[in-house]
């Protein structure tokens, strides 16, 4: 089946975000491609990923000069403050619009990039395999993240 020119663009623009991230970014995006995730989920997820790690560059947490850089060991050692300070960023960054007004995301956009993270970090502690056949690293359970969206009918998602 061929595909539409706006699945080609979309496409190209995975291709594009992929040139600025980790390898085990590029890894999950392959796999996901394989197992059928929508290619407009992906775009979506890799804009999050850009984002989030943009914001562990200027908090200095990972202390690298690009997000292509930036091991998934960094990731493993994030603590439940760093996740929750993220989401708390999320939630009250002002993105100044094209008419130059000011607003905050939507929580439809928050839980977006939760759902990004949560199925990256998903991927990285159990579908993935370093030389020595263990995933890349395991989950921490003291760093769990809730996080409840109004508006959202009550929505609940963790990371």
């Amino acid at each position: 089946m061929a595909l539409t020119p706006e699945e080609l663009q979309i496409l190209q623009r995975i291709e594009n975000q992929l040139r600025d991230m980790p390898f085990y970014v590029v890894e999950y995006v392959r796999s996901k491609k394989r197992a059928g995730l929508s290619a407009d989920t992906l775009l979506q997820y890799l804009y999050r990923y850009q984002h989030f790690f943009q914001w562990l560059l200027r908090e200095d947490l990972a202390e690298v000069s690009n997000t292509a850089s930036i091991p998934y060991s960094v990731l493993a050692e994030l603590k439940k403050q760093d996740v929750e300070h993220y989401i708390e960023f999320l939630r009250e960054e002002s993105l100044t619009q094209e008419n130059n007004t000011v607003k905050k995301r939507g929580n439809a956009v928050v839980m977006l990039s939760v759902n990004a993270l949560k199925s990256l970090f998903n991927y990285l502690t159990k579908e993935t395999e370093n030389k020595d056949g263990e995933s890349y690293f395991y989950p921490k359970q003291h760093w769990r993240v809730r996080l409840h969206v109004s508006g959202l009918n009550g929505t609940r998602s963790g990371i």
